[in-house]
């Protein structure tokens, strides 16, 4: 292989002072040949040293690529939204109490009893509009002989940024819901709360 008109006719492996940790010759690296080849930086056996400096080289800003493109693609993989879900339990006229199952968002909110099957969950700035969604428990309902006898129904509703209303309640086929407490079950009376980032 040719090499700079510059090289020594025979370059040797510069030797190396131990004591100085200096070298006793130096070489332009266009006159240093590699001695083994490097498949996977592209690096063929007698490369001179200048080339297989740029292969490197080369390498690294493609890794440096990969990596930015790595970085963007897990950007994209990022959750659109917080969540706040877990199952409610009341007993009596008591505050209900929850078992979280999943808590992503800033602030856990507190639930608070303000009336008769009527409570109140809040977290300050914790809802904002047009980005929050609300998931009630699903309604129970009872049969006899086949027919529906009645229900236990639950709704959930965003009313301010710092407030979402639950409430539990009972209906009759063709009547009207009586809000009644003792109704959230802890086993089965699941609340799901989503909060969109935009």
């Amino acid at each position: 292989m040719a090499t700079d008109n510059n090289c020594p006719q025979d370059p040797s492996i510069p030797s190396v002072d131990n004591t100085a940790l200096e070298c006793s010759e130096l070489f332009l690296t266009n006159c240093v040949l590699t001695v083994e080849a490097y498949p996977f930086l592209g690096i063929v056996k007698g490369r001179t040293l200048t080339k297989a400096l740029s292969k490197i080289n080369q390498k690294f800003v493609s890794m440096n690529s990969t990596v930015s493109t790595l970085e963007t693609g897990l950007a994209a993989l990022q959750p659109v939204y917080t969540k706040y879900s877990g199952f409610y339990g009341q007993t009596g006229t008591a505050a209900p109490t929850v078992t979280e199952k999943e808590n992503t968002i800033t602030t856990a909110p507190t639930i608070t009893r303000t009336d008769v099957g009527d409570y109140l969950l809040t977290s300050v700035a914790g809802f904002p509009a047009g980005r929050t969604a609300v998931r009630a428990p699903e309604d129970i309902v009872t049969y006899t002989a086949g027919v529906e006898t009645s229900r236990t129904v639950f709704s959930a509703e965003r009313l301010t940024d710092d407030t979402i209303r639950l409430t539990s309640g009972t209906v009759v086929p063709g009547g009207a819901i009586t809000l009644a407490d003792d109704l959230l079950d802890a086993d089965n009376s699941f609340l799901e709360i989503i909060i969109y980032n935009s």
